[in-house]
């Protein structure tokens, strides 16, 4: 098979699979599918905020104490005090 062959079966090959695929997704079944696969993006996504916030607030909490040991460490120094 040589070039032109090949990219003519590529190129029918490929059309017939995007219409096979514009069928199954303007068909209900299709549209379904779609419509579910939206509500588990929507899902997800509010998933991941909840989980980004959780984070940031559990990140903010360690600084915290960080700084409170930083300052505890600070304050003891004996370059300070003198």
């Amino acid at each position: 098979m040589n070039d032109k062959e090949k990219f003519l079966t590529g190129l029918i090959l490929g059309g017939l699979a995007g219409a096979a695929l514009t069928l199954f997704l303007n068909s209900n079944k299709g549209k379904e599918m779609v419509n579910d696969l939206k509500s588990k993006s929507d899902d997800l996504q509010e998933d991941v905020k909840e989980k980004v916030a959780e984070f940031e607030t559990a990140m903010e909490t360690l600084l915290d104490k960080a700084r409170k040991v930083t300052e505890h460490f600070d304050g003891a120094s004996p370059e300070k005090s003198a």
